[in-house]
């Protein structure tokens, strides 16, 4: 649940920041590579997603494999349009 929440989270925070940097262009690359790249990188936890989906398949639990594979993917595009929603408003 954790990592489901942090990459929710982080995605949601992803989609502000290119909201802002479209926003406001005269921002240099360093800045767009340390919000997005930098923090937005660390904060969510794409490996450990992996390893807890590799670890359904292990155990056999397709179904909950597929469940938590589809709405991480799903939230986590709708929780980066929403940041950037919010911006761009």
């Amino acid at each position: 649940m954790a990592t489901f929440i942090a990459n929710i989270l982080g995605s949601l925070l992803i989609g502000i920041l290119l909201a802002l940097f479209i926003k406001n262009q005269e921002w240099t690359q360093d800045y767009k590579l340390l919000g997005a790249v930098g923090f937005c990188g660390g904060f969510t936890t794409m490996s450990s997603f992996s390893a807890e989906n590799i670890q359904f398949l292990r155990d056999g639990n397709f179904g909950l494999f597929a469940i938590y594979l589809a709405l991480t993917i799903l939230l986590c595009l709708l929780s980066t349009y929403l940041g950037f929603q919010i911006i761009k408003s």
